[in-house]
């Protein structure tokens, strides 16, 4: 309990420090509990298990909504600033494609957290590729007793947001479906 306690608390100070103010997904999350204490401007938590949904709908206001819904692919109305997985990324069918989905969505300056166990060799490979693909802007190592998480956060890399760019412009006016 105390190394889900400190995990949770390193990716709430890392949404924190990139989204204070701003719209945060929360993909893959659960009953909500990264939003328990969380400061944000807007909390949109997604995930497709119905009954973790419904526990968490007693925390929704105008400001925190909960989502029965795919995640990995889930496309809010507004552009994020911050798209949390915690601890989820080892259940997505594609990982690193839904990490790209997600990075090619966020709003300007946005970033992607990434929680995941650290001391595995799929974790480590998984975080490389992640970091082939997007800039990383931070990566923290939380351990609590035997156990070790990593908490990264990422940004699309400086090309992939002139592209971006460069095509947004280029779509201005176009209705794509």
């Amino acid at each position: 309990r105390g190394s889900e306690a400190a995990r949770y608390e390193a990716v709430r100070r890392a949404t924190e420090r990139y989204a204070r103010d701003g719209f945060v997904l929360d993909v893959g999350c659960s009953q909500g509990i990264l939003q328990e204490g969380l400061k944000y401007g807007r909390y949109l938590g997604v995930d497709n298990c119905e009954q973790s949904i419904a526990l968490a709908q007693s925390k929704c206001d105008q400001l925190t909504q909960f989502v029965c819904a795919d995640g990995s692919y889930f496309a809010a109305e507004q552009r994020p600033d911050a798209v949390v997985i915690n601890e989820v990324i080892y259940y997505l069918p594609d990982p690193i494609g839904a990490i790209e989905h997600h990075a090619r969505r966020l709003a300007p300056g946005g970033v992607v957290i990434i929680s995941i166990y650290a001391r595995t060799w799929s974790s480590r490979r998984l975080l490389r590729a992640i970091a082939a693909r997007l800039e990383l802007l931070e990566s923290n190592l939380i351990r609590s007793g035997h156990l070790a998480g990593t908490v990264a956060v990422y940004r699309p890399s400086c090309e992939e947001s002139r592209r971006r760019q460069n095509c947004t412009n280029s779509l201005v006016g176009r209705r794509w479906s």
